[in-house]
């Protein structure tokens, strides 16, 4: 009876536990190399100092003591190689320091686990600055995702800052092409930067006038030829397509160039 009990009772409890452990750092383990896997597929094949696949050789027991301090030296070379080819400013050490006194403490913990107080104290540290390399590569590999979208995705931000780093040939103002007179690039220089007409202007053609018109009174009382045009006719001209315009208008509605 008490060895039935063993063999059924305590043997499937430890071989639960047994689970549960492996469950409990291998799952972790799992998502932390899962992380330093997309870090390095952020990184451009010809920065890589390492395979993205290669992160995976950290399930192997053992050879993962010496092959995670080669792993954290070289995700710190494909990082800076990395941030060199964007540009970037380097800022730290990309999380280098912290995972190398890691993988000290955790060849520490690993030789000197009998030894009291030492051995989990090594144990301690190793966990706590195991995190903390986590928390830094996670960190890198948002930046740089957040790079390569901003790079793929804002194009058109390159001609929105005038003078910036991006900026196109037409980001800083009055580098339009001078303005033809419909309105288009081409014109001769002096007309103006191109400014696009307003959504509800409406073109108004210039009308000549009409030769059997009658002649009205002008403000004076004094008769005005129909065929004569006005100093105010002649005032109320676009300079560049030769349009008229209404004295509350601001932007001529042929070709959309500011009025005096």
């Amino acid at each position: 009876m008490h060895s039935w009990y063993w063999d059924w009772g305590w043997g499937w409890a430890a071989a639960l536990g047994t689970i549960l452990a492996l469950a409990v750092f291998v799952l972790p383990w799992f998502f932390f190399l899962l992380n330093l896997n997309t870090l390095l597929d952020r990184v451009k094949r010809e920065n890589r100092a390492i395979a993205p696949s290669h992160v995976w050789l950290n399930f192997i027991p053992i050879f993962n003591l010496g092959w995670f301090l080669y792993t954290v030296g070289k995700i710190r070379d494909s990082v800076k190689s990395e941030y060199a080819s964007r540009g970037w400013p380097v800022e730290d050490d990309f999380g280098y320091n912290v995972g190398l006194v890691a993988g000290i403490l955790w060849l520490a913990s690993f030789f000197l686990w009998w030894v009291p107080l030492i051995g989990w104290a090594a144990g301690i540290g190793w966990l706590v600055c195991w995190i903390i390399y986590w928390v830094k590569t996670s960190d890198l590999k948002n930046r740089l995702t957040e790079g390569e979208a901003w790079n793929h995705g804002s194009a058109h931000r390159r001609y929105s800052t005038p003078g910036g780093p991006f900026a196109g040939p037409y980001s800083t103002p009055g580098a339009y092409p001078p303005p033809t007179p419909g309105g288009h690039p081409g014109a001769p220089t002096g007309a103006g930067p191109y400014v696009p007409p307003g959504p509800y202007a409406q073109p108004r053609p210039y009308t000549q006038p009409d030769p059997y018109a009658q002649p009205g009174p002008s403000a004076t009382g004094e008769p005005v030829s129909s065929n004569a045009e006005t100093e105010d006719d002649r005032s109320r001209r676009c300079a560049a397509c030769g349009a008229g315009y209404d004295s509350g208008d601001k932007f001529c509605r042929v070709c959309g160039l500011p009025l005096p």
